[in-house]
């Protein structure tokens, strides 16, 4: 299909740019790398851009794509007229075989192509179905095993007292524990000084009230009066 789009009429193309972590960034995916390739493609083969959608931090394996979602909506409300779809990768596309299918689904109700740069996707209609659902599988399987790897070494790290990022909770802050062997800095949480106050009040209320009864149990404290 990437040959068959090249030798075509001009075509009106809408970019789609995603990254998921600050590391694709180092690893020459960055959206601006991204949309720099794509602009280029576009401008030596006389294509027209008419949209450029992107996400940054989020994952097309199980993440919300506001922009993704935005891209499909003008597509199938006819807010934006194109041919043609243009990514990275197929990987930037999609993680999910079952996003892919209805994205897809629809890119062919409503007569719109998918390009992806770096990959040769065949342009017979029957050896593309095949490739993009091996292709798929990969992706999918890829970001599947990402995600266990990711949750054993949060979980991991937890288990050790360090906290693994996030807001932590009221009345606690994070602070750096002390990097012996130089490796990666590591966090734990410890009490705020500045809300600790009120922790000991909410608690406090919590247990006795008052009045000797715990707050929310108002029938009983109500009878203490």
């Amino acid at each position: 299909m990437s040959n068959l789009i090249t030798a075509l009429h001009i075509l009106r193309i809408a970019i789609y740019i995603r990254v998921s972590t600050n590391m694709q960034v180092k690893e020459n995916l960055s959206l601006e790398d991204q949309l720099r390739t794509l602009t280029k493609w576009a401008e030596e083969n006389g294509h027209v851009v008419v949209k450029v959608y992107e996400d940054a931090g989020s994952s097309a394996f199980k993440g919300v794509r506001k922009q993704f979602t935005k891209m499909l909506n003008d597509i199938e409300s006819g807010d934006i007229d194109i041919d043609c779809v243009a990514v990275y990768d197929s990987s930037r596309f999609s993680r999910n075989e079952a996003n892919r299918h209805n994205a897809e689904k629809l890119f062919t109700k409503r007569g719109v192509k998918l390009f992806s740069y770096l990959d040769c996707i065949p342009d017979d209609e029957d050896d593309a179905f095949l490739f993009k659902g091996f292709n798929g599988l990969f992706n999918e399987s890829f970001s599947r095993k990402n995600s266990k790897k990711s949750a054993f070494k949060l979980n991991d790290a937890a288990k050790q007292g360090f906290f693994t990022g996030g807001i932590p909770p009221f009345g606690y802050q994070s602070v750096p524990v002390p990097n012996l062997d130089g490796g990666k800095q590591r966090k734990t949480l410890a009490i705020n000084p500045d809300n600790a106050e009120t922790v000991q009040l909410i608690y406090s209320l919590a247990i006795s009230g008052t009045s000797g009864c715990s707050f929310g149990v108002k029938k009983n404290c109500f009878l203490l009066e």
